[in-house]
């Protein structure tokens, strides 16, 4: 079966600030054509030297498109802080049999398409310019939007660059200036090939062989056929709010109602901690858009940062080896949501800010990736709950704030590592207005059964449908199901079931 491997290397001394949504967008676009399309993903968020080699040794027959997102320029890529020089890069890629495509998001990556090329890679997208952080994620954004809706290269391609030249505020840009400091141009991206490999310009993603040949795109509608309704929990929540599995949460979800009404205090920290794939974003989602829900019904308001795909903004949450640095980065963030020089604490938001005199409530998800977890983490955290956090009585806005603490069952933290971490939401578990979720784990049979009966009417449907996830899933059931392969088994059912298109 393909790969398509997506690579991400930041860096710690001139950190791009949309690489991270970059990187989040890019994977879910692609993770949700699985649903029709048939490949895998493998993805690197924080990609290294090392880590490309061993994935390109791993997987050299398999993987067939190839993305790099980073800083960059004409001779290197900046992987982890440290030069690959594009040759090296190249051989690599030249060893894989079935790679169709490399692209090359980054500033002036034009000085690799030749390696490239001479090494045999069919086809590639790369930069002639700088290009500033902004571009650079919408043109990812959108290109694999495309890709992952059955369009070809070609069209996705085009597709990028028209909205990426039209849409541009920042102006952070993805050039190695130590190495080549060129003068900033219209950026610009180009698709090279050689004329042999000219038709693979409309190459587009296999589809799965058990889906109808219909088309590759889906269309949202909201007809359902006699035996289903909508869902009780959708009515009011936009489909495109909400990830469809993360209901079968309820017990968690219960436990976020009753702590939310029982807070008093004008911030709320919650944390949610799972391996990938039991789908923690889909549950932060999930309690944030509940929470919107409520507040509806109470005639209050609330804001949150969201993506172009109108789901939450995630914000990655990353540690410094110093103390200083994590607590400016965090301080950032507000100063840049409130538009503020800036800003020490939220005590300092005053009424006539636009955000606190707007809305009711403030949310904000963020993200830690375990493997980040470091020395400093729980100190950090333990500052913004306690000190950055304390807001002015006169102001009436609450702040509800989430964290996901994620684990990759490829890249599995140390002992010391866990159990520090699993100390650390111990101790915050015991603090004022803080809610620590158990660890969410695989869904049982029970909890299937409970979700299809909240919209199936007969019993014996409930049980083929169930029966039929079971049968689709090969480990050990009474272990449970993970998320990931349950919410792909659901979206089937219900697209083959009903003239509802999970979108």
């Amino acid at each position: 079966m393909d790969y398509i491997f997506i690579a991400f290397a930041n860096s710690q001394e001139n950190s791009l600030m949309q690489l991270e949504n970059e990187d989040d967008i890019v994977y879910r676009h692609l993770n949700m054509g699985k649903k029709k399309f048939d490949y895998h993903i493998y993805r690197q968020s924080m990609s290294s030297i090392d880590k490309i080699s061993q994935a390109l040794t791993d997987h050299q027959d398999e993987i067939s498109i190839f993305l790099f997102s980073g800083h960059a320029g004409l001779k290197h890529l900046l992987l982890d802080d440290q030069m690959a020089r594009a040759e090296g890069i190249a051989h690599s890629l030249s060893l894989c049999p079935n790679l169709k495509l490399v692209m090359l998001n980054g500033c002036s990556t034009v000085g690799h398409v030749n390696s490239l090329l001479e090494k045999g890679i069919p086809v590639v997208i790369a930069t002639s310019a700088p290009v500033d952080d902004n571009r650079a994620y919408m043109f990812s954004n959108i290109f694999f939007q495309m890709l992952s809706k059955g369009e070809t290269i070609e069209a996705s391609f085009e597709k990028a660059v028209g909205n990426a030249m039209i849409k541009s505020e920042l102006t952070i840009h993805r050039s190695l200036a130590l190495v080549e400091d060129q003068p900033p141009e219209t950026p610009t991206w180009g698709i090279f090939y050689k004329e042999e490999n000219k038709a693979l310009l409309n190459y587009s993603l296999p589809l799965k062989q058990t889906e109808a040949m219909e088309g590759a795109s889906l269309q949202k509608t909201i007809e359902a056929t006699p035996n289903f309704t909508v869902p009780p929990f959708d009515k009011g929540i936009p489909r495109y709010k909400i990830d469809i599995l993360s209901l079968s949460r309820h017990d968690q979800a219960d436990i976020f109602e009753i702590n939310f009404h029982k807070k008093t205090g004008n911030a709320q920290h919650y944390f949610i901690h799972a391996n990938n794939l039991q789908l923690p974003n889909s549950f932060g989602y999930r309690l944030v858009f509940q929470l919107e829900l409520w507040l509806k019904k109470l005639d209050k308001n609330m804001h949150y940062v969201a993506q172009n795909n109108h789901f939450v903004k995630i914000k990655n949450w990353k540690f410094s080896s110093d103390m200083g640095i994590s607590q400016r980065r965090i301080k950032a963030y507000f100063e840049e949501l409130f538009e503020l020089s800036s800003i020490d604490s939220l005590i300092e938001l005053k009424k006539e800010y636009p955000l606190i005199k707007k809305y009711d409530y403030i949310s904000t998800i963020f993200k830690i990736h375990q493997e980040e977890w470091n020395e400093n983490a729980a100190a950090v955290l333990k500052w913004f709950i306690n000190d950055f956090c304390k807001t002015n009585s006169e102001n009436s806005t609450k702040f509800l704030f989430f964290f996901i603490i994620e684990k990759h069952v490829v890249e599995l933290p140390s002992e010391a590592q866990e159990q520090e971490i699993n100390n650390t939401l111990q101790e915050i578990g015991k603090m004022e207005n803080c809610t620590v979720f158990s660890e969410l784990q695989p869904v049982k049979k029970l909890q299937i059964l409970r979700w299809f009966g909240n919209f199936v009417d007969k019993e014996t449907e409930i049980n083929r449908m169930v029966q039929q996830i079971l049968d689709n899933y090969s480990n050990e059931v009474s272990k449970g199901i993970n998320m990931s392969h349950l919410e792909d088994q659901l979206s089937e059912i219900i697209e083959k079931e009903t003239k509802y298109k999970v979108k």
